[in-house]
């Protein structure tokens, strides 16, 4: 089944109609990608992950929590927000080996994506 025959498939059914607020398609757009400098160390790693490049939000997010600014970063899944705030805080481990880092996460607003 193609995704538009699942979303008409919803838009009939009984038990779902009621619950679909909107539908509006997207069309997918071109990635814009800018190089990032990491430190040497964390550069191999990536790289060594087939990391070499890295998408413009993530890069303008890194720099700017670089700049001790407050981030927040709204994408789609697979888009690579996890690298945002781990790559910071992975850079302050190489620096000070002594570092620490506290993660929260909103887990009701998580299981109702």
């Amino acid at each position: 089944m193609s995704i538009q025959n699942f979303i008409e498939s919803l838009q009939v059914d009984k038990r779902f109609h009621i619950q679909l607020v909107g539908h509006k398609y997207i069309p997918p757009v071109q990635p814009l990608f800018r190089k990032m400098t990491l430190a040497g160390r964390l550069e191999n790693a990536m790289e060594n992950r087939g990391i070499k490049r890295f998408f413009s939000h993530q890069v303008e997010a890194v720099n700017a929590i670089r700049q001790g600014r407050h981030v927040v970063v709204m994408t789609p899944t697979a888009s690579g927000k996890s690298l945002i705030y781990n790559i910071p805080v992975i850079e302050s481990i190489i620096e000070n080996p002594g570092s620490k880092a506290l993660y929260l996460f909103p887990l009701k607003g998580l299981e109702q994506d």
